[in-house]
Formats: C-alpha cells, sequence, structure tokens
C-alpha cells in the first residue's frame, strides 16, 4: 500500500478519534448532570472520572496520543494511549447514561483494528509496516455490523425484517408532522408495510454481510455502499446522523485497492498465515453469537428490576380514566408499587416534578406526578386505546388521564417520561420492555 494512502487514511481514523474523544467529554458532562438531578448514586470510580478536571485530562491524553500516532507509521504505543482514553470516556458515559452510544466506539473499533495489524507487523519483524492495518480497521469494522444485524435477530427475532420497529422509530421521532417533503416520503414508508419490511430486509442483509468486506475487488464496496445507503436512509427517515461510521465505510470501504506490487504485504506468506484465516473467522463468528446471544438473555433479566423491600399496598378499583376524552383500554389495578423498570416513587423526572405513585393496571401501569402545578396521571400500555397521545413511542402508548390541569402543563412531564423510557429501550421492543416490567412486580390478579 503507498505510504501516502496509508498517511490518509491514518490521518482520517486520528481526526475521527479526536472528534469522539471532544464529544464526550460533553456528554458526559451532561450525562453527569442528569444522573445526579435524578438522584442516582454514582461509584467512586465514576464519579472520580467524569468530574470535569479529571475527563479533561483524559481527553487531553488521548488527543495527544492520536495526534502522535498520526504523524508517523508504525506509532502502536501512542495508539493505545488514544484507544485507553476512549474507552475509558466510553465506559463511563455508559455508566452515567444508562447505556453505551456505540456510534461513538466506531474510532475505537476501528483504530482496535489498526493496532492489532500494527502488532502483528512488528511480530513479523517489520513495526513500521501497516499493510495489515487497514485489513485489521476493515475486518473490525465488517464484524460491528455483522453483530449489529445479529443483534436485531437475537432481540427482534425474524419479525424484526417485518418493519414494525421501523414505523416506530419513525413515529416515535418525527409524529408524521406535515412540514416539508421529508414528512411525505416518511408517512410513505409508514403507511405501506411492503416498504418498510423491505428496508428491513435490507438493513439485515447488509449488516450481516458486514464480515465479507474483508474481501476486496467488487465484494467490499457494494457491502459499503449498501451499508451507506442504510445509512443515508436512516438519516431521512429519523434525522438520526452516524457520520463516522459512514466516514469509514467512505475510506475503508470504497477508496481503490492498492496494486499488487503495493500490497505484496497483505498477500505475503500467504502459504504459511493463510490456512489458519478459515477456522479462525468461524471461531469468531461462533463467539460473536454466543455473546450476543447471552447479552439477550442478560437484558430481560436487566430489565426487571426487583422492587425495594416493604409492603405492596393494595388500593380499590377506580373508574376508568380518560385521554382526551377517549376511553383507553386500561383501568388501575390492585397494586400500588414502590418501582417499576426506571421509575421509583419520589424520583424527579423533570424540574418541579416528581413520582408520588405507581400503580399496575390490567394491560399496562400508571404513574402519578406531583408539582407546583398540581398532579397528573399519565398510563403506560401497548394495547389499543383509541386516540393516540403526543408521548406514544411506537407501539407504546404513554396517555395522560383527564386532568384539571391544561394541556400545555402536561407537556413538560409527559416529554420527561417520553424521554425516559426512550433512553432505556434504546433502540429494543419497549413493548417487551413493559412486559417484563410488569412481571417483575408482585404477582397478583386485577379484579
Amino acid at each position: 500500500m503507498s505510504r501516502n494512502r496509508t498517511a490518509f487514511l491514518r490521518t482520517t481514523l486520528a481526526i475521527v478519534v479526536v472528534a469522539d474523544l471532544l464529544s464526550f467529554y460533553f456528554f458526559i458532562g451532561a450525562a453527569r448532570a442528569n444522573a445526579l438531578a435524578d438522584g442516582l448514586a454514582l461509584t467512586w470510580l465514576t464519579d472520580f472520572l467524569s468530574h470535569p478536571a479529571v475527563r479533561g485530562t483524559i481527553v487531553l491524553f488521548g488527543i495527544a496520543g492520536a495526534a502522535t500516532f498520526a504523524a508517523r507509521p508504525g506509532r502502536l504505543w501512542h495508539g493505545l494511549l488514544a484507544l485507553a482514553a476512549l474507552s475509558f470516556l466510553s465506559s463511563t458515559h455508559a455508566q452515567l447514561f444508562g447505556s453505551p452510544w456505540r456510534h461513538l466506539f466506531y474510532s475505537g473499533l476501528c483504530l482496535s483494528g489498526w493496532l492489532a495489524g500494527l502488532a502483528f507487523g512488528r511480530w513479523r519483524g517489520q513495526p513500521e509496516d501497516e499493510a495489515y492495518a487497514r485489513t485489521g480497521s476493515i475486518a473490525l469494522l465488517g464484524t460491528a455490523y455483522f453483530n449489529a444485524g445479529l443483534s436485531k435477530l437475537v432481540y427482534g427475532g425474524f419479525g424484526w425484517a417485518s418493519g414494525r420497529m421501523i414505523q416506530a422509530i419513525i413515529v416515535g421521532q418525527d409524529g408524521l408532522v406535515a412540514d416539508g417533503v421529508l414528512s411525505i416520503y416518511r408517512s410513505w414508508v409508514v403507511g405501506i408495510p411492503a416498504i418498510a419490511a423491505m428496508f428491513s430486509i435490507a438493513t439485515l442483509a447488509f449488516e450481516l454481510a458486514g464480515p465479507l468486506m474483508i474481501l476486496d475487488r467488487w465484494v467490499r464496496p457494494c457491502v459499503a455502499l449498501g451499508l451507506l445507503a442504510m445509512h443515508g436512509n436512516i438519516y431521512l427517515l429519523s434525522d438520526i446522523l452516524y457520520w463516522e461510521s459512514m466516514v469509514f465505510l467512505i475510506v475503508f470501504g470504497l477508496l481503490p485497492e492498492p496494486s499488487p506490487q503495493q500490497s505484496s504485504a497483505d498477500t505475503g506468506d500467504a502459504g504459511r498465515h493463510g490456512q489458519w484465516f478459515t477456522p479462525l473467522s468461524l471461531a469468531l463468528a461462533v463467539c460473536a453469537v454466543a455473546g450476543v446471544y447471552h447479552q439477550g438473555q442478560r437484558y430481560v433479566l436487566r430489565q426487571m428490576p426487583v422492587p425495594p423491600n416493604g409492603p405492596v399496598v393494595p388500593v380499590p378499583d377506580a373508574a376508568a380514566p380518560v385521554i382526551n376524552s377517549s376511553p383507553p383500554a386500561v383501568t388501575p389495578a390492585q397494586q400500588r408499587l414502590s418501582q417499576i423498570g426506571p421509575f421509583v416513587v419520589g424520583q424527579t423526572v423533570t424540574d418541579g416534578w416528581t413520582i408520588q405513585t405507581i400503580d399496575l393496571s390490567r394491560e399496562g401501569f400508571a404513574i402519578e406526578l406531583g408539582g407546583i402545578p398540581g398532579r397528573v396521571r399519565f398510563g403506560f400500555t401497548c394495547t389499543t386505546i383509541g386516540s393516540p397521545s403526543p408521548f406514544d413511542v411506537g407501539a407504546a402508548h404513554i396517555f395522560y388521564y383527564k386532568s384539571d390541569l391544561d394541556p400545555e402543563k402536561i407537556e413538560a412531564p409527559g416529554r420527561a417520561l417520553q424521554k425516559r423510557v426512550q433512553a432505556v429501550a434504546a433502540g429494543h421492543d419497549l413493548c417487551a420492555s413493559i412486559d417484563a416490567w410488569r412481571a417483575a412486580a408482585p404477582s397478583t390478579t386485577p379484579q
């Protein structure tokens, strides 16, 4: 591979690493403020790493490592310094926010592959040979997409290909307000299930084909172009832009291959090392399948928190509530809880609003909030309730019971609850999470 092309790839990788390091500084600050406002107890390590001075120091060390890594070929230890800084910041943000932002670690993933290639070159006695570094970055980039597709199948099953998840995300993000050409396109996708299903199947196909990017000639650019089209469509449908991964798909997936003379290191010693490629790839694929399956099993358990110790106080039946004068299909249940899912009695959901009570209902649960403006009760269910609510998240309905408060006063707490469940669901089926939260509650049958 030509030195100029290698230097361009290395510099591009370092620039994205620096951008993610700087982004994490601000995102960690916001996540820390929200966590403290919600009364969450931070571990000493998370508290220490998220402190402005400490995370700022980590960012500076990471930037220094990335800049030195980009300056010359073969800078293995400097790249490891940047990778360590990015890993610390990503883990700290995940602890504060509640789930990792994987799109901000694609740079760390590609950097890991690059450094693995450098280490292999050193093992062969060529410390500045970066021919394997590009291959390592491409391999891990393709593996990330493979795991993304595999996760969709593990969490959503083949039903994910129906397109309902895409339709739910569009409705949850946009609300289908007719305010431009994009809204027409989004309404078209939501209104025609076959189109949404086609996009879902294409997404799964290209993500599961990610490892094929390790191949050259026409295979790699075809897969990369498919994934780029997927990201572009995601942006059009939901305004979500994964620019880091798109940059890597362009520079690692679409740039021309080096000439045979330039890529001799990539093909050299094929008889000595090539025989290990297929069995190692199969072994890693099995590990990926097992890891994602285990993560799927653990996800169900982690979404089923045990309520704090204390008596569960039965409450009497009440009349069916009303959402915007339309009767819902749920009524308050026989149980009052101190916690369900991410919601705890006494928790502040937004300025001036705290959770007063949590009750199970026949098809979901209800939360009553109290604040300076008054009190308002919200219901959570996945059954059909007639009129939609502005706080719905896909198939999950978040509605408010008839209240004496003005609608504008209900907007802030409703949006806060909506954002909370969106963050917890993190792209997964919120209805499955609601079922798991209810299953974790003490079991009684509503009368």
